[in-house]
C-alpha cells in the first residue's frame, strides 16, 4: 500500500508542476512525448496566433531559401505587363481560393497555347512561377508584420502565464537591431515593431544568420505557448480525474477498512469519532476540488511515517521541521501571554481589581466557612499536630504573661516570682479552658454557628479593610510586581538556552 501511495504523491506532484515544466518537455526531443500525452488530458492546444507566426516565418523562410528568387528583379522584366498586373491584383486581395483559381486558369492557358513540352511554353511557365514566387515573399512578409503587430497588441501569452516570453522576444529583436545597426538609442527606447520590420528585411548577406537567429532564439519563445479549453461550466478543462480515480477508488475502500476494523477494535468511544480524528482523509477524497488533493501529503506523512520502510518522522529533514516550528510556536505563545498579562496589568491599575477580588471572595463565602471549619475539625482531631500548636501557644502566653505581671503597677508590692506564677498560672488555664470549649462547641451544631460567625467578622473586617487606600495601594503594587516577574520569566527564550 505503501507503493501506491507513494504513486498517487509522485502523479499529484506532477499535475501540480506540469504547467511550469511544460516548456521544459515540449522543447526537450526526449520528453516532448510527454506534452503530446499529457495536454490532451488539460485541455491544451497550441495558440493560434502564435503558432501562425511561426508557420508564416518558416514559409517566409522557405520562399527565401529558394535559389530561383535570387534573380527575381530581372525576372519581373520579362514577364507580360498583363499577367504581371492580374497576378497583383490577385495576391493583393490575399485570397487562397481566388489565387488557387487563377493559377489553374493560367495553368490551362499554357496547355491550350502549346502545351507544357515546347520550349516557350515552359519559359513562360517558369517565368510565371518565379514572378508568383516573388509576390508570395510580399504577401507573406505583409502576413508576418500584421501577425506581429497582433501579439503585441493582443499577448496571447498572459492566459498561459508566459507573458515574459513577449517581452523577452521584444527585447531580442531590439538587442538584434541594436547590434547590427549599431544604434546609439538605449534599449527601451527602441520599437520593437520597427525592429522586427527591419529583421525581415533580410539580404543575402544577413538571411542566413538571422534565420538561425529565429530558429534559436525566437522560435523556443513562441512554440511554448498555448490555449487551454474551457469545460461546459465555463472552467479550465482537466481530465486528471480519470488518472486519479483508481487511487481514489483504492483509498476510499481502504478507508473503509480502517473504519470498520478500527470500530472492531473499539478505539474510539464512538463509530462516529474515527472519520473526526482522520478528517485529512476525508477531505483528501474529495474529488471536485483539486486543491483537496494537497491533504492527501498529510495522509501519504503520516503512512510513512508509520512505515517501517522509511526514517520519515525520524529523519534530519523531519526534526529540523519540527525544530523551527517548536520555535514559531513559542514565540507566538510568549507574545499571547505577553500581551494577556500586560492588560492584566492595565485592569489592575484601573481600580476594578480589587472590587473583582472581594467579589469573587464574597461569592465564595460559605465555602470558605466550611472550610475552615472543617481544618479546625481536623486540627483538633490530630493529636500529635495540636500537642505541637499547644506547646507552642503555651510558651509564646507564658512569656507574654510573665512580662505582663513584671510590667503591672498594681502587682508591685508582692514578690516576682509569686506574682509571675500566679499570672501564667491562671492565664494558661484560661486558654486550656477555652480550647475546651472550642473543641468541645465544634461537636455540636451550636459551635459551627459561632465559629462562622467569627469567620463572618474577620471577613467583613478584610473587605474593609483591602478598600483603605494605603492597603489597597500595597496590594495593588505586589500584584503588578509578581505579573511583571511573570512576564520577565516568559519572555526568555528556552530554545535558546537548549542550544
Amino acid at each position: 500500500m505503501i507503493f501506491v501511495v507513494l504513486a498517487n504523491l509522485l502523479l499529484i506532484l506532477f499535475d501540480y508542476t506540469y504547467l511550469v515544466v511544460r516548456p521544459y518537455y515540449y522543447l526537450h526531443k526526449n520528453l516532448k512525448w510527454i506534452t503530446e500525452k499529457y495536454d490532451p488530458i488539460l485541455g491544451i492546444e497550441d495558440h493560434y496566433d502564435t503558432r501562425d507566426f511561426v508557420v508564416f516565418f518558416e514559409e517566409y523562410q522557405f520562399l527565401l531559401q529558394n535559389e530561383e528568387t535570387d534573380k527575381k528583379e530581372k525576372i519581373f522584366q520579362k514577364i507580360y505587363q498583363e499577367i504581371s498586373e492580374n497576378i497583383e491584383n490577385v495576391f493583393n486581395l490575399q485570397d487562397y481560393q481566388a489565387q488557387e483559381n487563377y493559377l489553374y486558369q493560367y495553368s490551362e492557358y499554357q496547355n491550350l497555347k502549346g502545351g507544357p513540352n515546347t520550349e516557350y511554353s515552359t519559359q513562360t511557365r517558369v517565368d510565371f512561377y518565379k514572378q508568383i514566387s516573388w509576390y508570395a515573399i510580399k504577401y507573406y512578409k505583409k502576413l508576418l508584420i500584421g501577425q506581429y503587430d497582433k501579439l503585441v497588441k493582443e499577448n496571447p501569452f498572459e492566459k498561459a502565464g508566459l507573458t515574459g516570453n513577449l517581452e523577452e522576444m521584444k527585447d531580442l529583436f531590439r538587442e538584434k537591431f541594436q547590434k547590427d545597426t549599431k544604434s546609439n538609442l538605449r534599449l527601451r527606447e527602441l520599437s520593437s515593431r520597427k525592429s522586427f520590420r527591419w529583421f525581415i528585411d533580410m539580404t543575402d548577406e544577413n538571411k542566413k544568420s538571422r534565420m538561425e537567429f529565429f530558429e534559436s532564439s525566437i522560435k523556443p519563445l513562441v512554440v511554448v505557448n498555448y490555449y487551454r479549453k474551457n469545460n461546459r461550466n465555463g472552467e479550465l478543462k482537466s481530465s486528471f480525474y480519470l488518472l486519479d480515480m483508481p487511487f481514489l477508488i483504492l483509498f476510499v475502500v481502504e478507508f473503509l477498512a480502517r473504519w470498520y476494523y478500527s470500530q472492531k477494535r473499539k478505539e474510539y468511544i464512538a463509530w462516529f469519532l474515527f472519520p473526526l480524528y482522520n478528517w485529512y482523509d476525508i477531505v483528501g477524497l474529495l474529488p471536485f476540488a483539486r486543491g483537496f488533493r494537497l491533504f492527501r501529503l498529510v495522509s501519504i506523512y503520516i503512512r510513512l511515517q508509520e512505515s517501517e520502510l522509511t526514517t520519515i518522522g525520524d529523519d534530519i529533514i523531519t526534526r529540523t521541521v519540527k525544530h523551527f516550528s517548536n520555535i514559531i510556536k513559542e514565540e507566538i505563545t510568549d507574545m499571547v501571554t505577553i500581551r494577556i498579562l500586560t492588560e492584566v496589568q492595565q485592569e489592575i491599575k484601573s481600580g476594578d481589581s480589587i472590587n473583582m477580588i472581594m467579589d469573587a471572595i464574597e461569592s465564595r463565602r460559605e465555602e470558605i466557612k466550611e472550610m475552615v471549619i472543617e481544618m479546625t475539625k481536623s486540627s483538633l482531631r490530630n493529636q500529635n499536630e495540636n500537642n505541637i500548636i499547644n506547646q507552642r501557644m503555651r510558651l509564646l502566653l507564658e512569656e507574654t504573661l510573665a512580662r505582663s505581671a513584671s510590667q503591672a503597677k498594681t502587682l508591685q508590692m508582692f514578690p516576682r516570682f509569686l506574682k509571675e506564677t500566679i499570672t501564667v498560672d491562671i492565664g494558661v488555664s484560661i486558654y486550656d479552658s477555652f480550647q475546651e470549649v472550642i473543641a468541645m462547641s465544634l461537636k455540636q451544631r451550636s459551635g459551627d454557628n459561632t465559629v462562622e460567625a467569627l469567620i463572618d467578622y474577620t471577613m467583613d473586617e478584610m473587605i474593609k479593610g483591602a478598600k483603605v487606600s494605603e492597603v489597597n495601594r500595597l496590594t495593588t503594587e505586589i500584584i503588578l510586581e509578581i505579573i511583571e516577574n511573570m512576564k520577565k520569566a516568559v519572555a526568555v527564550k528556552k530554545w535558546a538556552k537548549q542550544e
